[in-house]
């Protein structure tokens, strides 16, 4: 898979309270980092955030009370704070989300309290989508949820959340390459922590040491400057190799790493050339006010609209109800159904029988339960597969997942469980209050070609393609056709997978640049002065911007800012004095091409 447009951790730029991401080599959009995470909306634009406290018809039988908070996430980004800041250093730049891979949520009390259930405090995965959509679901004691619904009526912020999220770059690069051997690699890096547990922060801190005190040999030398970007460099590259992301320690939040057995990393000499550029997943912490808005919502409607109570019948001795839930896109019209099976081989003497059952996922809530009759001496073991009923065009096929072992009463499936590729695309809203986006996605499968339509619109703001499993190569073409009919624009942006656009993917939006350069010769006059406007603008003088140039200072910069991609460009005039009629306008130009008045053009006009 290509690794141009992924975000470049070699180039990180700063701003003030955010930083961001150059693409690597150049292509698409700049990434800029999330400020934080918020509970993300339904269709209704009501908080996606439930509390539901579950219990027996019969308190003296199975199952026993209990309580699942289930809730949906979403980053939010300082866009157009940032877009400015881009625009300064890099004029026409385009900025954009980057892609989340894994990570892990923990509630926490706002101020110290020793009777915090340490159960809330548990580092739960969170399953992420592709549109950049997390789901995070906690089964809890009727003590701890009570602790939840005290918060959800309390006027004072007593819980708060933190997260660590991984996302996807290219690692930094440096003329030198190391070589090493693997079991002794993770061996040195293991002895950092505990229990092949540790922070990241240490892997960097150590990789900073003395190079000749490593487990690696050095092609080369870390050149002066960059000792930073080996450090993080090695840091990432153990953790792609070696490890994966892990729950942080119940007394902290930082990016942690679970390393592999020195066995399993396994003995002989390897090499990395540091030239190379290599896909990486790094840490990011964030932190929210997981019930910020869902107190809003209990205080206009009551807490019924975020605590529901599920009565459930009675479950016999050595039945489990299994509690399913997959975090997929909402959208998926090539998808006729969705589900996961159930299976249970028999377990003589206990059971002789095998035991099936299937259950259909719908969206939005992509929730659902089934019920495991077991004998009572029997743990809770089974397998499950996913399937899917695809429609293209006019064929109908059921396509089926792996069988994969699992045990326990949850079961929370990821877009990755499924037997397609979801390719997810999204247009935010303030995009699609300006124009509806048509595109096509291609790609190679089996040495085929696939292809895929989509359209985006206000009351489809996302949708997610189906491709066969596998499939590479993936390209994006898209038309985004203004809602005013004031045209179209085209656009081709680097994808990995998935797609998210925003007006700030159209370079002909935000703050624009122009450098104007006024000519003078003897024929005319010291002074010279230009109006300028821009399109979309109204023709009064608080839009229109004068320019004054003379001989002495005959270059001056203008900025505007477009708040419509469709509306980039500008047009100019002489200035003329009050007392003379208005001179005519010129047409519309491209803010990325240099402006000159000759001396020719003033006297013309």
């Amino acid at each position: 898979m290509s690794l141009q447009g992924l975000p470049d951790f070699q180039q990180p730029l700063f701003g003030e309270g955010f930083h961001l991401y150059f693409p690597y080599e150049a292509a698409g959009s700049h990434t800029v980092v999330p400020s934080r995470l918020e509970i993300d909306a339904r269709n209704d634009g009501t908080p996606d955030f439930l509390l539901e406290l579950v219990r027996g018809a019969n308190p003296l039988l199975p199952p026993k009370p209990y309580a699942v908070l289930d809730f949906r996430l979403r980053p939010r980004y300082r866009m157009d704070e940032a877009l400015t800041f881009l625009r300064s250093k890099v004029p026409a730049a385009t900025l954009g989300y980057p892609v989340f891979t894994s990570g892990f949520l923990r509630l926490e009390p706002a101020a110290l309290a020793s009777d915090f259930p340490a159960e809330l405090k548990m580092p739960i995965p969170l399953g992420w989508n592709g549109l950049g959509v997390a789901r995070f679901i906690l089964r809890m004691s009727t003590d701890a949820a009570a602790v939840i619904k005290d918060s959800l009526q309390s006027s004072v912020v007593s819980i708060l959340a933190a997260a660590v999220l991984e996302m996807d770059g290219v690692s930094p690069r440096l003329p030198l390459k190391i070589r090493f051997n693997p079991a002794e690699l993770v061996t040195a890096v293991a002895a950092l922590g505990h229990e092949r547990l540790v922070e990241r922060d240490t892997v960097v801190t150590y990789f900073r040491g003395d190079p000749k005190k490593l487990p690696v040999v050095l092609e080369g030398a870390v050149p002066d400057g960059q000792q930073d970007d080996f450090a993080e460099a090695m840091a990432d590259l153990v953790r792609i190799h070696f490890a994966t992301l892990a729950p942080p320690p119940s007394d902290t939040l930082k990016s942690y790493f679970g390393l592999i057995t020195p066995d399993a990393a396994g003995s002989g000499t390897f090499e990395w050339d540091f030239m190379e550029p290599h896909r990486v997943s790094r840490g990011l912490l964030l932190d929210l006010d997981p019930f910020e808005a869902a107190k809003q919502l209990v205080q206009s409607q009551g807490l019924a609209a975020v605590v529901h109570e599920t009565i459930v019948p009675a479950i016999q001795t050595g039945a489990h109800k299994v509690s399913i839930s997959a975090n997929l896109p909402s959208e998926r019209p090539d998808v006729l159904s969705c589900g996961v099976t159930l299976r249970a081989p028999p377990a003589p003497p206990f059971r002789m029988q095998a035991i099936v059952q299937s259950v259909e996922l719908t969206a939005p809530s992509d929730s659902a339960a089934v019920t495991l009759k077991l004998s009572p001496k029997e743990t809770l073991q089974y397998s499950y597969s996913t399937f899917l009923v695809v429609q293209s065009g006019t064929a109908v096929q059921q396509l089926n997942g792996p069988e994969t072992t699992h045990q326990g009463e949850r079961l929370d499936l990821l877009t990755t469980d499924f037997p397609v590729d979801f390719f997810p695309v999204e247009a935010s809203p303030a995009l699609l209050q300006l124009a509806v986006i048509e595109g096509v996605c291609r790609g190679q499968s089996a040495g085929a070609q696939v292809e895929r339509g989509f359209r985006l619109s206000p009351d489809r703001p996302s949708s997610s393609l189906v491709l066969p499993k596998g499939t590479a190569g993936i390209a994006i073409e898209l038309d985004a056709h203004a809602s005013d009919g004031s045209g179209s624009l085209h656009l081709t942006p680097p994808v990995s997978t998935s797609l998210s656009l925003d007006v700030s993917s159209f370079r002909e939006y935000g703050s624009q640049s122009v450098d104007v350069e006024c000519g003078f010769d003897g024929s005319t006059a010291a002074v010279a002065a230009i109006d300028l406007l821009p399109a979309g603008r109204p023709e009064t003088a608080s839009e229109i911007t004068p320019l004054f140039f003379t001989p002495a200072n005959p270059k001056k910069g203008w900025s505007y800012f477009a708040a419509s991609p469709f509306h980039s460009r500008y047009r100019f005039r002489i200035h003329r004095s009050p007392s003379e009629p208005p001179a005519a306008w010129s047409d519309y130009r491209s803010p990325w091409e240099p402006l000159k008045i000759t001396p020719e053009w003033r006297i013309r006009r």
